[in-house]
């Protein structure tokens, strides 16, 4: 009888049967959505060239990010093809030193992007790459340093800190950072992304250039900190931030250009943000050919124009272009 009084009470027209199969689906519905918003995010990073530097992606496009890597990497024996292990920061230049190789040498880069502590790790158990080009230069000189290259390579641009202000924001994106601090106390400013100072170059130049203004103490409760300078300018450019200090080749890269407005932040408010690329030890003879080339007039004017400090070849010193 009791049994039947506790059936007798339930809402009619709702079984076990029905709230089981509802429960079922709102948790379907839910992991459907889960799986979109992060196949939305994967694919925005691709868009910016930041997997793999950094940014969260689910299981499987990290399982499929690994094995372009080793694909990416691996040794075709093909004549003319270099396999480089390059800073993501540098995805934006290399795209176009490809194109400019591939028609006047005949040489094919194979690139796997990463952040430099990453793609050195790799390095050091094994992977088979012909050239490092790292964005943060310790990490160069630990690979030569375990006699893992031939020598120590060479300095082929110097990285410039930019201020990066997305479309639709209330900031100005200048490079004296005076409207930050003006933004800061007017009520226009709520959160702010860098790159975490503690082992990312963009992020120590950009923790520099605040306290050259003395901005940092002030600006620590709105910072938005990401892993790295890739994921710092997605912040930015995704609405999370109302700007940030990032690299500048970035700020000038098509997914960020046309989304926004960028300016050069003075390069003496911050410590010298090194790009060493290193001829590994087991490389083929096209890499030296693509290592010669970075220090040429032709590279130094790419570079220039992806917003680096060149190389001047007289004196070997690595200068920015103000």
């Amino acid at each position: 009888m009791r049994l039947r009084e506790e059936r007798d009470r339930r809402p009619r027209g709702k079984t076990d049967g029905d709230e089981g199969r509802v429960a079922r689906l709102a948790r379907a519905a839910v992991s459907r959505r889960q799986l979109l918003a992060g196949t939305a995010k994967v694919a925005f990073a691709t868009a910016l060239g930041l997997v793999g530097h950094g940014v969260r992606t689910p299981p499987e496009a990290r399982a499929a990010e690994a094995k372009r890597v080793e694909h990416i990497a691996g040794r075709t024996g093909a004549p003319g093809v270099v396999a480089v292990a390059a800073a993501s920061s540098l995805r934006f230049l290399l795209e176009d030193l490809r194109r400019v190789l591939r028609k006047e040498d005949g040489l094919e880069l194979r690139v796997s992007y990463g952040a430099s502590g990453n793609l050195a790790r790799q390095i050091m158990r094994g992977a088979p790459f012909d050239i490092f080009l790292a964005a943060d230069e310790p990490w160069a000189l630990a690979v030569a340093k375990g006699g893992l290259s031939e020598g120590a390579g060479l300095v082929f641009g110097l990285g410039r800190l930019a201020l990066f202000v997305p479309d639709g924001s209330a900031l100005v994106a200048d490079g004296t950072l005076d409207d930050l601090g003006r933004a800061l106390n007017d009520g226009r400013l709520m959160r702010f992304a860098i790159a975490n100072p503690t082992h990312a170059p963009y992020g120590r130049a950009a923790k520099e250039a605040l306290e050259a203004k003395a901005l940092w103490q002030p600006l620590r409760p709105r910072l938005l900190i990401a892993e790295n300078v890739a994921q710092a300018a997605q912040y930015a450019l995704s609405g999370g931030a109302d700007g940030g200090l990032i690299a500048a080749s970035l700020a000038r890269a098509p997914a960020l250009a046309g989304r926004g407005r960028s300016a050069l932040v003075p390069a003496d408010w911050h410590g010298p943000l090194r790009h060493r690329a290193l001829l590994l030890r087991k490389a083929r003879k096209p890499a030296r050919a693509f290592l010669a080339f970075l220090a040429t007039p032709a590279a130094r004017a790419l570079l220039a124009r992806h917003g680096f400090g060149v190389v001047h070849s007289n004196d070997g010193v690595a200068r920015n272009n103000d």
